[in-house]
């Protein structure tokens, strides 16, 4: 028989070190989810001419159009209608955050849309914000995520751009979420008006990335896939990381950690 005579703050540190091997093996149960995996890509030959749609909607309309606005608009303006834009699309964050039970981010969102909402005129301010309430994104796509709904393969939509099967569903549900669709007479001029502003606050990135990339359809393809991978996988190593800081043993840092902003092996070949 094994003679245990180890102490009670080493058989601790024991029984951390397993509870933090037994969740990073939960963890890793998930890894056969498509967000682990090589980009589905299946619809390529019907995403592409549809990619090279947008794209000439954008060079010779939504840029141009863009570009104009950002010109004459102050930056102050533009920033209110980002903040007013963000507290528009609170029901589908509170929604996704009460899905996946983050009770905490779902009450600093509910109290971030009940302060913006007034004291901030209609969300164009953040008072939220100076109060110290923290912004805590999240969307319908990764509450799904995290009831293991795969992605599906990779779309381009008219118009609206990248996506996938289970993001163009979440996203299509969010949008009737959204409290500017309850106004029908507003919903076209202020959709359109906010698409602007998004489009002009990027356009920076998109010239560099047009400029940078051998075939730009690939490199905004692997853009969206990686981007929604850090999405997902980096609420779960985020949350495994604030876990492990109530412990007395330590999880290793940035579980899953996909690098920010670097193109995929599929561009690098490319390239």
């Amino acid at each position: 028989m094994r003679n245990d005579t180890a102490t009670p703050k080493a058989r601790a540190a024991r029984a951390g070190w397993l509870a933090a091997l037994l969740a990073t093996l939960a963890v890793g149960c998930a890894s056969t989810s498509p967000e682990r995996q090589q980009i589905t890509d299946s619809l390529e030959p019907l995403n592409r001419p549809l990619f090279r749609f947008n794209e000439a909607i954008d060079e010779h309309a939504f840029g141009p159009v863009a570009r104009g606005y950002k010109s004459v608009t102050p930056e102050p303006v533009r920033v209110a209608f980002t903040n007013a834009e963000r507290n528009l699309g609170f029901p589908a964050r509170f929604v996704s955050h009460v899905g996946q039970l983050q009770l905490v981010e779902a009450g600093s969102e509910l109290a971030r849309f009940l302060l913006n909402s007034t004291l901030g005129i209609a969300g164009l301010l953040d008072p939220a914000t100076e109060a110290g309430l923290a912004k805590h994104d999240a969307d319908l796509g990764q509450m799904l995520a995290r009831w293991h709904v795969p992605p599906g393969p990779y779309l381009m939509i008219p118009v609206f751009g990248p996506s996938n099967s289970r993001d163009a569903m979440t996203d299509l549900v969010a949008m009737m979420m959204n409290p500017l669709a309850w106004t029908t007479p507003a919903a076209p001029p202020v959709g359109a008006l906010f698409a602007i502003n998004r489009r002009a606050e990027a356009d920076d990135k998109i010239r560099l990335a047009k400029e940078s990339a051998l075939d730009y359809y690939v490199f905004v393809r692997d853009a969206y896939v990686q981007r929604r991978a850090r999405e997902i996988r980096g609420d779960y190593a985020s949350r495994l990381h604030e876990d492990a800081a109530n412990e007395p043993t330590t999880f290793p840092e940035n579980l899953y950690d996909v690098p920010a902003d670097e193109p995929s092996e599929a561009t690098a070949a490319a390239r």
